[in-house]
């Protein structure tokens, strides 16, 4: 499964003399920042979008976490018998031969330490979307946007600390150097130029211009992350408070909220229904409930994220 390997490349591929990924150089320590942040939020946002499906009298050697792990990575799951455990369901890659429906008459079912090619009538496909589209491809796209915003933010946020440019000779450069870090930690500096070896006649401040808008980034942020929270199906509205919001503006973040859950629980749901036929089993796939925010008062349930912004799937009945 490739794509669950997104998150761990990043971290991994620090130089590593046994480091599965082949990926042979030493990181900086700025990239290594970026690695670890974009980690962190891929894996946060990925597990609120794994579980946004409830599923409803799954077989007992159907493991759910797996199915929706195979749904969000790969974009399908197949459904077939196995001798062992039963019916089961494993996340599987289409085989090179289709019907005139264009459906894959041969598929691949994997899982760690196995493999098996079933041909058609022995499995039956579950899709996350009419294409089979893994939602971790919208997940990855939107966490290194909103990685690189978070990013800038730093680099603001260190300017503002730092807003010079220090102008001096080849033998003082380490002795600055170690006084900008003591200032990146926050410490407040004193010095005695006597005991540093610092000639105040050879070293220079030159001051330098500011660059971005906090409040600006932080306002991409959001947007970024309110069209990923709207592409895997959740109500987001950012800082806006409900009064706030023309009545056309709730519909149409409504509109395509509804519409991304619609458009993958009629598949999933079509799917499921011929597991059903074929197996004799009565499984139903729902949208994950959560209850509402109430903007007003500061209360009730739903997502938070580290920006603030609370989000909740649209409910259903």
């Amino acid at each position: 499964m490739p794509l669950g390997l997104f998150g761990m490349e990043l971290l991994t591929s620090t130089y590593c003399p046994n480091n599965p990924l082949g990926d042979m150089y030493v990181k900086t320590e700025a990239q290594m920042e970026n690695s670890k942040l974009f980690m962190e939020m891929y894996n946060r946002y990925s597990n609120i979008a794994v579980t946004r499906y409830d599923w409803k009298n799954l077989p007992i050697g159907v493991n759910e976490r797996l199915l929706n792990m195979s749904l969000y990575l790969v974009g399908k799951a197949c459904f077939f018998e196995h001798e062992d455990y039963g019916l089961i369901a494993l996340p599987c890659s289409n085989g090179s031969e289709y019907n005139l429906f264009y459906e894959p008459t041969r598929i691949n079912a994997f899982s760690f330490g196995f493999t098996r090619t079933l041909s058609f009538g022995e499995f039956e496909l579950v899709r996350n979307n009419p294409t089979g589209t893994p939602t971790a491809l919208t997940v990855y796209t939107y966490i290194k946007r909103m990685m690189d915003v978070l990013r800038s933010i730093d680099v603001v946020c260190a300017r503002m600390k730092r807003p010079y440019l220090i102008l001096c000779e080849e033998k003082q450069k380490l002795t600055f150097i170690n006084l900008l870090k003591r200032i990146k930690d926050n410490e407040d500096i004193v010095l005695a130029f006597k005991n540093y070896g610092i000639d105040k006649s050879n070293f220079e401040v030159a001051p330098l211009p500011s660059i971005g808008n906090i409040d600006q980034l932080w306002k991409t942020y959001r947007t970024y992350e309110d069209i990923l929270y709207s592409a895997i199906g959740l109500d987001s509205k950012g800082d806006d408070k409900k009064e706030r919001l023309l009545v056309d503006e709730v519909n149409a973040n409504n509109m395509v909220t509804e519409m991304a859950n619609e458009v993958n629980l009629k598949q999933l749901r079509l799917d499921i229904e011929k597991v059903n036929r074929r197996y004799g089993t009565n499984i139903e796939v729902d949208i994950t409930e959560l209850s509402t925010y109430d903007y007003d008062s500061g209360s009730g349930g739903g997502i938070v994220t580290d920006s603030g912004l609370r989000c909740t799937p649209l409910m259903r009945n």
